[in-house]
C-alpha cells in the first residue's frame, strides 16, 4: 500500500491542512484532519475521502517550478466527494508533498494509472462478456434452421 504525506491550501487562502493519500487497492483514500478555525486547533477525529478509479477523470504529478514544489494534481468527476474538503471547488485538487516524497508520489500516480488501466479492461471485458452470448445464440439459430 503506497502512501504520501501531503497538504494543501484552504478555499480561502488562510492556511494550510495536512494528509496522507493512500493507494488501497484502486481506491485512492486521502486521510486528513480539519482545523479549528476559532482555536487553532486540530480535530481529533481524522476524516476520510475515498475515490474510486472510475470517479478520477486525472492524475498527474507535478515537478514543480525549478523542483521547489512538487505536487499531485487530482481531477474527479465526483464532485461531491472533492466539496466536502476545504480545497478547491472547481473538482481540481493540488496537494502538494514535500521533495523527500518525490519518489513516492511518482510511484503512487504510476500504480492509480495502472489500477486506472485495469478497472477500464474489466469493464470493456465485461461489457463485451455481456454482447457476445446474444451474438452465439444468433449463430446457433441459424445453424439449426
Amino acid at each position: 500500500m503506497l502512501s504520501v504525506p501531503v497538504f494543501w491550501r484552504t478555499r480561502d487562502g488562510s492556511g494550510m491542512l495536512g494528509g496522507v493519500l493512500v493507494l488501497d487497492g484502486a481506491t485512492l483514500c486521502l486521510q486528513y484532519q480539519t482545523l479549528d478555525w476559532h482555536q487553532g486547533a486540530q480535530h481529533p477525529n481524522a476524516r476520510e475521502l475515498r475515490l474510486n478509479p472510475e470517479a478520477i477523470v486525472h492524475a498527474e504529478f507535478r515537478k514543480g517550478f525549478l523542483w521547489i514544489a512538487p505536487s499531485i494534481e487530482i481531477q474527479s468527476s465526483d464532485f461531491a466527494a472533492l466539496a466536502t474538503l476545504d480545497a478547491d471547488q472547481s473538482g481540481h485538487l493540488s496537494l502538494r508533498l514535500r521533495g523527500s516524497h518525490r519518489r513516492a508520489a511518482k510511484a503512487l500516480v504510476a500504480e492509480l494509472h495502472s489500477a486506472q488501466v485495469e478497472v477500464r479492461y474489466k469493464r470493456w471485458s465485461r461489457d463485451m462478456d455481456r454482447m457476445t452470448p446474444e451474438a452465439g445464440r444468433e449463430e446457433e439459430g441459424d445453424q439449426g434452421q
